[in-house]
């Protein structure tokens, strides 16, 4: 099939210039450059926090930190969290904070005093940068925690990292020293050595795992994922990575889809532990180095992963409002732990069973277990979930003698609600899922065998239904027995997948695709802004391109920071707000990029492909839409 091409061949002029360090172009918008300026230099913003991380010695357990904060006004007051998103329990990771000091741009030392348990105002005096130095304990081999030693360093940003209070929602910068013949991996865009996240939430969100671990990578529905692997034991790491593999697939045909650009599953085999920590674009998952056999042990270790990875969905991306912002000083409460941690934990092993990894009579055989063990469990019938939900901060993560008589596990109590909740809406036709796709509260053999004999009973009425068609896209490709007399496919007839289950059965071609041309091209300086309010800032040096498409032709807002486009064969990052009529991206060091360069916003430029499903993942929308969005402002180019 040819291709239809949208974009706009010529340049845009006036609209066309950039938005940067908060001015508009002054024929655009002088009054508002004007109220934006500070200290006649136009800008209005927080410069980010840069970071370092070493460990000259790593067997004395102790990583050393360097923070760098631009422009900190006259005081400045920095704190380390005292507890991480995922694990509700006060830890006051500030006991292991050592060495603090403070010192200007010059090296001169600035004035500081500790406010509390984990907080440190400094008085700063203007000056134009401030550098904070300390050391962190590190000796704790938890998911929770961080631990470093002659092996490996394991660093949980929210135990290791300060914020500057007021701050956290600026970019940050992460620079890793590993120790001679160590890699370093995580989530964090960047690297091998160098990360950038764009706030303080997203830098402690990502785990970071420096030594001589093994790395494999795999691809599912389309997205990179790394399995890094700790420690030794009787792990069949080849074996993990594909079975994970088939739970991804599985997730993402379930879910509508993979939120995020890439997945790191990052596992430590040690003695006898287990336990999971769910972040957006990874997990940490500990296991027992020698927990593998016999083939249930297998299942569960690969259900925790399965629990964790699920979380991308019910937590990261549904999240308790009562979680909105963080707030790392102190405890947050919810009443829902039971449906984001207990309803995970029901889809864990149902998730094994549908894609093949875990039998169906062993998934029933475990929640008869779950059964009885929460029937004979005498604090099962004193707490309920929303208690068991806001009381977590003491009772389900400081246990005692007496906590089965008086506590109830949300894990276990919010499993088996989540059971009796699926099988009541299935009772009724719906399911938990059934938003998703109606296969989740229906089997397709139900659906056809109910199509035919509502025309068996037309037929013997004596009604004559006509030509017969039931199947859409996705049953088209994925269930010939629905195609009746016709089939009326949709989205499909465009080259795109209506469904991540229907990748790896057909290969489509794109019908379409969106380019425009690069309008103009500005140098800016370290911490400069880019766009309406300023949500992206430069972290360094660097040369920012205006792409004359916006909002009013199609490119969703929601895409802002998320998005990436194609010029010159390489993928370039987009920065800043999505204006009504242009957007900017960052172009890659070392790249050239001029006036007038061709810009893929979707399809194929030398050997890369920006999809429409990219652009969706972006917006956190479906291609269905986004096929919907682009205008008449676009000129069509038909081939």
């Amino acid at each position: 099939m040819g291709h239809l091409r949208f974009g706009r061949c010529g340049f845009p002029g006036a609209d066309g210039e950039p938005v940067l360090d908060g001015r508009r172009p002054p024929s655009l918008a002088p009054g508002r450059a004007a109220a934006v300026q500070k200290g006649g230099r136009g800008r209005w913003y927080h410069p980010p926090m840069r970071y370092r991380l070493s460990m000259p010695e790593p067997h004395s357990h102790l990583f050393h930190v360097e923070a760098a904060l631009e422009g900190p006004g006259a005081e400045v007051v920095l704190a380390l969290p005292v507890w991480t998103p995922g694990s509700y329990l006060v830890r006051e990771f500030a006991r292991h904070l050592e060495g603090f000091s403070a010192a200007d741009e010059q090296g001169g030392p600035l004035a500081w005093e500790r406010l509390d348990k984990h907080r440190f105002r400094v008085r700063c005096g203007g000056a134009a940068r401030a550098l904070f130095r300390y050391r962190v304990y590190a000796n704790d081999l938890t998911v929770r925690t961080s631990h470093l030693d002659g092996s490996h360093g394991y660093a949980n940003g929210a135990s290791v990292l300060v914020y500057a209070e007021g701050r956290g929602q600026e970019p940050c910068t992460l620079e890793v020293f590993p120790p001679p013949g160590w890699r370093v991996t995580c989530p964090l865009d960047g690297g091998p050595t160098e990360f950038t996240a764009r706030d303080y939430d997203e830098l402690v969100d990502s785990p970071i795992e420096i030594g001589t671990h093994a790395l494999l990578e795999f691809a599912a529905l389309g997205k990179p994922h790394t399995l890094a692997v700790w420690g030794k034991g009787e792990l069949d790491l080849g074996a993990f990575a594909a079975d994970l593999r088939r739970v991804v697939e599985q997730h993402g045909a379930m879910l509508g889809g993979l939120p995020y650009s890439r997945y790191l599953f990052l596992v430590h085999l040690s003695d006898r532990r287990r336990g999971g920590l769910e972040h957006a674009r990874s997990t940490t998952i500990h296991l027992s180095r020698m927990g593998f056999k016999p083939d249930k042990a297998y299942a569960e270790a690969l259900s925790l992963a399965v629990h964790e990875f699920l979380h991308v969905w019910n937590v990261k991306k549904l999240r308790p409002a009562a979680l909105q912002p963080y707030d790392y000083s102190r405890e947050q409460y919810t009443r829902l732990l039971w449906w984001f941690e207990g309803v995970t934990s029901y889809y864990d092993h149902l998730l094994l069973v549908r894609a093949g990894l875990l039998p169906a009579p062993r998934y029933l055989k475990h929640l008869g277990e779950e059964l009885t063990a929460l029937e004979r469990s005498p604090g099962a019938g004193k707490m309920s979930l929303e208690e068991a939900s806001l009381t977590a901060w003491v009772k389900h993560y400081r246990p005692d003698e007496n906590s089965g008589n008086s506590a109830v596990s949300y894990y276990r109590k919010g499993e088996l609600a989540g059971l009796a909740l699926d099988l009541f809406l299935r009772r009724h036709g719906r399911s938990l899922l059934a938003h998703q796709h109606p296969c989740f509260c229906k089997d397709v053999a139900e659906y056809h065998a109910d199509i035919t004999r509502a025309l068996e009973e037309m037929k013997t009425e004596g009604v004559d239904p006509g030509i017969v068609h039931a199947a859409n896209s996705p049953a088209t490709i994925l269930y010939p027995g629905s195609h009746f007399d016709m089939v009326r496919c949709g989205i499909a007839i465009y080259g795109l997948h209506p469904a991540p289950s229907t990748r790896g059965v057909i290969e489509l071609e794109p019908a379409r695709s969106v380019l425009a041309r690069v309008s103009f091209v500005k140098r800016i300086g370290m911490g400069d802004g880019v766009s309406y309010g300023l949500t992206w800032q430069a972290a360094a040096p660097t040369y920012i391109a205006t792409i004359p498409l916006g909002y009013a032709d199609g490119v969703h807002r929601a895409s802002s920071n998320g998005m990436v486009v194609l010029i010159g064969g390489q993928r370039c990052r987009q920065v800043g707000r999505i204006c009504m009529d242009q957007f900017m991206v960052e172009v890659p060091r070392g790249m050239t990029v001029s006036r007038g360069d061709e810009v893929v916003v979707v399809g194929a430029q030398g050997s890369e492909r920006i999809t429409l499903d990219d652009l969706a993942d972006s917006a956190a929308t479906i291609n269905y839409e986004l096929s919907c969005s682009f205008g008449a402002r676009l000129e069509r180019v038909y081939s």
